[in-house]
């Protein structure tokens, strides 16, 4: 995601002419960002559950 993040702002900054889906592009990729997020914060949920069930045995919490 950050390396589409990032060319996409390369990109926007050589639309001279104001592409009509660069607004489209943008939306597409915030909720990319958020299906990501949402996505990793129910893995971690699901890891932390099984944690819990094996009474705190399974390695450490990886989540920053």
């Amino acid at each position: 995601m950050k390396k589409l993040r990032t060319w996409f702002e390369k990109i926007r900054k050589l639309d001279f002419y104001a592409a009509s889906l660069g607004a489209q592009a943008d939306e597409r990729l915030a909720r990319c960002e958020m299906l990501r997020d949402e996505f990793a914060r129910q893995a971690f949920d699901v890891q932390d559950e099984k944690r819990a069930a094996n009474g705190g045995r399974g390695g450490a919490n990886h989540r920053t």
